[in-house]
């Protein structure tokens, strides 16, 4: 019998802990692994440093609207996967710490996973399924992105633990800076809106991953940079 002590961080995370059993020759004869995830709780605001101010909120506090009724993907009973096929928006409202010095403000920028809305999202298969999603932020648009598909496979881990069928994205992350981040900070609330739009047929959607879905663990991030 062993013990393992691991000193893990104190973030959303997902460990994969693996054990390789060796012959008398040193080779491998057998082995397995198994994942960890490591869970905070949803919405935060933490200071990477003296000048960049981290918070974020969970897939699930998005306001959506679809066509359709948006999927709701649950995970301990919070939503940490949000989706909605074809044209549609999410977005998300920061409250700003008080205190914040808005004149201060170079920059601010979301990252987030994301991913086109398939139906049905089959596994492992290679076929694209492409989606144009505008990010706005303070109703300014930032970016127009164009993701690939909606992948489902072995890289999608925390979706597999979960019961979202291996489906992942890609982290993206888009911004302004300047005086256009200052006037933006001074109003105390910046609104973060995600656009799936101009689909045609075998196209479209968005997805949405939280901490607990997809392959990267993390929610919805807004980073403000300071003097």
């Amino acid at each position: 019998e062993a013990h393992i002590e691991l000193k893990l961080p104190r973030r959303p995370g997902l460990v994969r802990l693996e054990a390789v059993l060796y012959d008398e020759h040193w080779q491998p004869s057998a082995g397995n692994f198994c994942y960890f995830e490591l869970v905070q709780s949803n919405g935060s605001t933490e200071r990477d440093g003296a000048l960049t101010l981290t918070l974020t909120l969970p897939a699930g506090a998005g306001e959506a609207s679809f066509d359709a009724e948006p999927e709701r993907g649950e995970v301990g009973g919070e939503v940490h996967l949000l989706a909605g096929q074809g044209d549609g928006s999410i977005r998300w409202r920061f409250e700003l710490p008080e205190g914040l010095d808005a004149a201060s403000v170079r920059e601010i920028s979301v990252q987030a996973e994301l991913s086109s809305a398939r139906p049905g999202a089959p596994q492992t298969s290679g076929e694209r399924w492409p989606s144009r999603v505008a990010i706005r932020i303070g109703g300014r648009q930032v970016a127009d992105l164009r993701l690939s598909k909606q992948p489902a496979d072995s890289r999608g881990a925390l979706s597999h633990m979960n019961g979202f069928r291996g489906r992942y994205g890609q982290l993206i992350s888009a911004g302004m800076s300047g005086a256009a981040a200052a006037e933006l900070a001074a109003q105390g609330t910046v609104e973060v809106e995600m656009i799936a739009h101009d689909a045609a047929p075998g196209e479209g959607g968005l997805t949405v991953y939280g901490s607990r879905a997809g392959r990267y663990p993390c929610d919805i991030i807004l980073q403000i940079s300071h003097d």
